[in-house]
């Protein structure tokens, strides 16, 4: 599925507002011709906010555990541990050290 994004100036604002309609597509906010529904103030207002903290870089990342975190793609248990070793087997070796 593409999404086609049209963006109206080349600044941070611009931009978060390109983000903010994305948002409302995604959370039903638009309705089949694009115009909003359920919208009220205090959403448009506080999403906005949220999407130009998130351009700007300013919004922090918040990781939310979610119950398929355990498991990998294919289903399989996810060992951190395993894959930290998997980590170092994937990077070059050191030299050894000269005496």
């Amino acid at each position: 599925m593409a999404i086609k994004v049209e963006i109206d100036g080349d600044s941070a604002e611009a931009v978060a507002l390109a983000l903010l309609k994305l948002v409302a597509k995604a959370e039903g906010k638009l309705d089949s011709e694009g115009e909003p529904q359920g919208v009220d103030r205090e959403w448009l207002l506080d999403t906005y906010a949220e999407c130009l903290d998130t351009v700007l870089g300013a919004r922090p990342i918040e990781y939310v555990e979610d119950e398929d975190d355990d498991q990998d793609d294919d289903g399989a248990d996810f060992d951190a541990d395993a894959d930290d070793a998997d980590d170092e087997l994937d990077s070059e070796p050191e030299p050894p050290a000269k005496p």
